[in-house]
């Protein structure tokens, strides 16, 4: 199946996710919301920040999903983008048949044609 990244690439985006979370994790330890002190309250923060980046992705791919069906993609292309069959795409994004069909949104992708905005759409966490 098609890899988007190099085994380096990933390397590098490994390390990029680890100094997001430990700057999360940061945030958590200065304003005291960490359960456990010393090495263990730093692991928790690490697992909720992970927990919270890993979310926030999911929310961004759906969001981006949506966007990208509204500029034509249908299910096979947002398969092979997230290495999934059709049906799989079909079964995450079930309303996207509907969303392509409406056509084109340009107030809802115009940001994406040169690469994402500076901010997204408030969004609970709590999903």
């Amino acid at each position: 199946m098609y890899e988007p990244f190099t085994e380096e690439e990933w390397i590098i985006l490994d390390d990029k996710l680890v100094e997001l979370a430990e700057a999360m994790t940061s945030v958590l330890t200065r304003s005291d919301r960490l359960q456990r002190d010393g090495e263990l309250g730093r692991r928790l923060g690490m697992v909720t920040s992970y927990d919270v980046l890993r979310r926030r992705c999911g929310w961004f791919v759906d969001l981006l999903a949506h966007a990208s069906a509204r500029a034509g993609a249908d299910y096979p292309d947002l398969g092979r983008a997230v290495k999934m069959t059709r049906q799989g795409a079909k079964k995450r994004w079930p309303d996207l048949g509907r969303v392509r069909e409406e056509g084109m949104d340009p107030n809802f992708v115009a940001a994406y044609r040169e690469g994402m905005p500076q901010r997204f759409p408030a969004r609970p966490l709590s999903s």
